[in-house]
């Protein structure tokens, strides 16, 4: 399996926890990792539907690991492509930052994420992770790796991280999901908003 970043380190049972959704949406919102993540998300997905934060979840994580079970990522890719990149019959969904800032790409919010990044030891593997910085997909890849950094990146650093870039847009970001007419990521954007709640009250 290929890694955008360093292997984790020993987490706690929050943190892991925390950790497995974050990958689970980077999974999902990038696709040159939806490509090569098929056993990842199942793997995810059952212990999503095992051990829900929210009971109602748990139908919802079933029925996204059987279309995975049953499909592989094809379905989902094809989902992706509709909803994201060319959406002919459906409204396009943005996952890019500017958009929701002022309508465009590379906008302000693109350097201040720049900007953050100097506060962290992190390197980028450009091969792997082709989106930009203000990328949705990319923001729960480094958000990932802040939780499974945390020994040497301190709370306060993932709180900002959080509050400034991740639930301001993600709410919207999993709102617009939640009406898709996608199921696969329908689904993804009910999970997405029940766990930006939970990171709300344990965050902030």
């Amino acid at each position: 399996m290929k890694k955008i970043y360093n292997e984790e380190i020993g987490l706690n049972k929050i943190s892991k926890a925390r950790s497995l959704y974050y990958d689970f949406f980077a999974r999902m919102l990038l696709y040159e990792l939806l490509e090569e993540s098929q056993e990842r998300l199942v793997f995810s997905l059952e212990l999503m539907s095992k051990m829900p934060f929210e009971e109602s979840l748990e139908n919802i994580s079933r029925q996204l690991l059987y279309i995975v079970q049953t499909h592989g990522v094809a379905t989902i890719k094809q989902e992706y492509t509709n909803i994201f990149v060319l959406p002919f019959n459906c409204k396009q969904i943005h996952l890019i930052l500017s958009h929701y800032m002022s309508n465009n790409v590379g906008g302000g919010i693109l350097l201040e994420i720049k900007d953050f990044l100097r506060n962290l030891p992190v390197r980028i593997n450009e091969k792997v992770c082709k989106e930009s910085e203000e990328h949705f997909g990319f923001l729960m890849v480094l958000m990932n790796y802040i939780i499974t950094h945390e020994n040497i990146i301190s709370m306060e650093l993932q709180k900002e991280f959080f509050s400034r870039f991740i639930v301001p847009y993600g709410t919207e970001i999993a709102t617009l999901m939640k009406e898709s007419s996608s199921e696969c990521y329908s689904y993804t954007g009910m999970i997405l908003d029940s766990f930006l709640n939970m990171e709300k009250g344990y965050l902030q």
